[in-house]
Parts: structure tokens; sequence; C-alpha cells
């Protein structure tokens, strides 16, 4: 759940605007001072609205945290079974990638039933493929898309696991974690489970719920939902995210579902040419017209898209380009932040640089050695490991001893600088960022480690030509022995 820009100030009037709204709520609010206090937790802003529910950020006072909490609309008492449900089936999943859920209780005093659920600070993948949209016209990189498909995979086949199907697949459910870039799957208001007792009979359902674009052909046609209708929409979620639109195109009314029923979908090629051909295969799998064609369930999907996300996060600097690749200068950025990444990225790709970016600063020690940055681009304040630690541990590493490295960071504290300095950080850039500025260091820097590296291999050689002796000597030497006069150096 996303918390919108305004000041604290502003999002407190428009709680209060709102709850003024609803009596109960109101009365609430006025034996509060500041905000309004429900169940141990105290309102501050408005996240969401959606048809039966408003969600607001929190803070639960017992806890100390802040939450997202889901408040079921007055007017709404017929919802209630299905609210209920929600928080039924959020509370009997445990995923990481999952929106855990904290409590459901009702306000007696008011009657109002609510949800606390965990609140991810962020935003949704969908409002990450607008900004990068609205930033360079391209949909997101294959291998972010391809790491956010996978996370969400895994937690819908924890989902099918317990029978449980989610039915509201899409890019709006997924929420990304600003401060580590975690992946998260939102919103079990539409799921059900899946599975039916012996004998009991197939039910063909007059009514279907759920987001155009992202239901699958067979729920759209009113037929039994599975798992299979859940990897549909995690497909149509991913081909949205590579390509900036839905498998069968605008518009985006009722006349999707006939397209979806009677036509293929737009070829991804045809969108975004470069496509890893591997990636094009999963999603044509993932769109199938009938369910049986289809992964049977997020485990087939998730166990599908390791090896496609290994191969293609690795393409850069492997296969028949490896030499060409490695002409380009390969700068190693890491940020917590996935916004701040993909315009490093697409900045630096643009720039003839070879960008590899990593969110979790632990991974980047694992595959340094694979990687071999000419050059690392860190962020300051990361959760797992701040950026100088990692920076003096890289540097501890045999063959990047003397590796370039910037530091990005919103503090432009003169004596933050200095420690950064003395702790062997090679530049030192403040935020917000400027593009062209971070690529004109970036050049400086890997023209420097060139002409390191050549005058290392310059005093190799002459340390070489001082310490073997001449060729003569050798002939020499061998001759005396009752050799051929032939000798190897060994």
């Amino acid at each position: 759940m996303s918390e919108s820009s305004s000041s604290v100030s502003d999002n407190n009037l428009k709680v209060s605007e709102e709850l003024d709204n609803d009596p109960l709520l109101a009365g609430l609010r006025k034996q509060q001072s500041e905000g309004v206090m429900l169940g141990g937790v105290l309102l501050k802003s408005v996240i969401a609205e959606g048809g039966m529910g408003t969600v607001y950020k929190g803070w639960h006072t017992r806890l100390n945290i802040p939450v997202a909490v889901k408040i079921l609309k007055r007017g709404c008492e017929s919802d209630l079974p299905m609210f209920l449900r929600e928080a039924r089936l959020t509370v009997s999943l445990d995923h990481p990638n999952l929106v855990r859920m904290y409590d459901i209780n009702v306000e007696r005093s008011s009657g109002l039933h609510f949800m606390v659920m965990e609140y991810v600070e962020g935003c949704s993948a969908y409002q990450l493929l607008e900004r990068q949209l609205k930033k360079s016209f391209k949909p997101l990189m294959e291998v972010s898309a391809l790491e956010i498909g996978l996370k969400i995979a895994r937690a819908l086949g924890a989902a099918h696991d317990k029978d449980i199907v989610h039915r509201d697949v899409k890019s709006d459910n997924i929420l990304i974690r600003s401060r580590d870039g975690e992946v998260k799957l939102a919103d079990l208001g539409l799921a059900g489970t899946f599975r039916r007792d012996p004998g009991e009979p197939r039910v063909r359902h007059t009514s279907m719920a759920g987001t155009i674009g992202f239901i699958s052909p067979e729920v759209a046609d009113g037929e039994e939902v599975t798992p299979a209708a859940d990897v549909y929409g995690l497909g149509a979620t991913m081909y949205e995210l590579l390509t900036g639109t839905l498998p069968h195109g605008a518009p985006f009314d009722d006349s999707y579902y006939a397209r979806q029923l009677h036509e293929t979908p737009i070829d991804p090629r045809d969108l975004q040419c470069d496509l890893n051909a591997d990636v094009v295969q999963f999603l044509s799998r993932c769109l199938e017209r009938y369910p049986a064609d289809r992964f049977k369930d997020g485990n087939e999907v998730a166990q599908a898209l390791e090896p496609i996300l290994a191969a293609v996060s690795g393409r850069r600097n492997s296969g028949s380009n490896h030499a060409e690749a490695r002409t380009q200068p390969v700068v190693l950025c890491v940020d917590d932040d996935l916004m701040i990444l993909e315009m490093e990225r697409d900045t630096l790709e643009s720039e003839n640089f070879s960008p590899v970016c990593i969110s979790d600063p632990r991974e980047v020690l694992k595959k340094i050695a694979t990687i071999k940055p000419d050059v690392m681009v860190i962020d300051l304040n990361m959760p797992q490991m701040g950026g100088i630690e990692l920076a003096q541990r890289v540097r501890s590493i045999e063959g990047f001893e003397d590796i370039g490295i910037i530091i990005l960071s919103g503090e432009d504290d003169k004596a933050v600088i200095d420690v950064a300095f003395r702790k062997g950080i090679t530049d030192y850039l403040c935020k917000p960022l400027n593009m062209q500025e971070l690529v004109v260091r970036l050049t400086l820097l890997t023209q420097l480690r060139s002409m390191n590296r050549q005058k290392k291999m310059l005093e190799t050689q002459l340390l070489r030509l001082k310490r073997v002796p001449s060729r003569s000597k050798f002939k020499h030497a061998g001759k005396h022995q009752g050799d051929s006069g032939m000798c190897v150096a060994g």
C-alpha cells in the first residue's frame, strides 16, 4: 500500500472530512485530539478506496509499527461475508511475498468492521510502469519484470497449495516496497477456494469478478475458477510490464472479452522487438485460451521462470556477444529504490555502459566475481547493509582493491561526505540525482581505471625484463649443460 505525497496535516484533514461523512466515525473522531483511534490503531491518512471498503494508513499503538486498515463501508453490509472471507484467507497464508494480516475486528461503539494489515510503503507495479513510460516511453526492463513475476508466482504457489485462488492478479495489486524492493501480492478480496468435494457439481457462474484484461477467458465465459486463472492473470500482468499494454490491446471495455475468446494475443515482439525468445514463449503459455494448456499453478510458473530469469540477467555478460559486451564498461548499480535503478539502467545503456542493477547489497558480495564491474554506484543508506560498509567489503575482495566507487545519498552534510572520503570512497553525489553528471563522473572513473590497468601491465612487463636474462645467456646455459641450445622460459 502506498502513501500519498501530500503533507501529514493535509492527510489528516482528508481523513477528517471522509470520516465526518459517517456519523459513528465522526463521533469517534471527536473523542480524539489528533486523528481517529480504531481498535488500537491511530488512523492517519487515506490510502485507497474500493467498492466495499476504504483503506487508511495508521499507526498500531501496541505493535509500534505503521499498518494499513481496511474499513467496510456503510451501506456495504451485504459484502460482509466477502470482507470476512478476505481476512480469513489472508490470515491462513504466510509467505514473504504476500501482504500479512494482523487482525480483524469490529468496533463496538460504531459497529464498524475493519481489518489491520501490513503497510507496504512504496508503489504498485502499475505505478512503476506508468512512471517508466512517462520518463522514457519504454516499459520495464526484462529482468525487473521477470523478478516481479517470479516473486508473485511463488506467492500464488503458496496460496494454491492451500486450495486458494486469488482471482484478481493484476499490476495494481502488486506492491513494491521502496526501502528494499521487496514485492508483495495484495488484496484477497475476490479470493476463494477451488477444490470441490467428491460428487459436488461444477458451478457455472452467471457473473464474474475481476479486472478487464486480467480475467482469464474461461472465467469471462462463466466457467469454474482454478489456479490456471491466476496463471493467466500473472501472464497478463507480466505482458503489461514488458510491453506497456495488455495482451489483446485497447480498448479496455467489454469488447476485450470478445477478443480474448476469439483472437490470439498480440505478439509481444510486435511491441518490444528485443524480447528474449524464452520470455515470449513463457508469456504465450500463460495466456493460452484453455486452462489445461497453461502452467498448472503458481509453483509451475515459478519453476519455469527461474531458469529464464537466470539466463536473461546474465545475458549482458555472456553468450555470443560476450566480447562486444565487455568492451562497454560494466557499472554495478546497488540501490534499494527500484525507480532509481530503472533510471540508472536506462541512462547508462543509452550512454554505452553495461549496467548491472541489484537491489539487495548482500547479493553483490555473492555475484561480484561473476559480474566483474569496472566501477560501482552505491546508495549510502540501505536497510540490509550501508553503502560504505558494502564498499569496504568489496574492496577487501582480491581484484577489486582499487575499483572506483561512487556513493549516492540524500545527505549533503559536509561531515558525512568527509567520513565517506576518509573511508575510501572515490566520489560522492547528492540526490536528487543528476544523471548527466553521473555519466560524466563514471566516464572519468572508467578511463582512470583503464589507465591504471595499462600502467600496471607496463610496470609488470618492465619488472619481468629486469629479472629475465637475455636469450644469449639462455643459449649459453643450455649448451654448457649439454642441451640442444633451446630453452623454455617458464
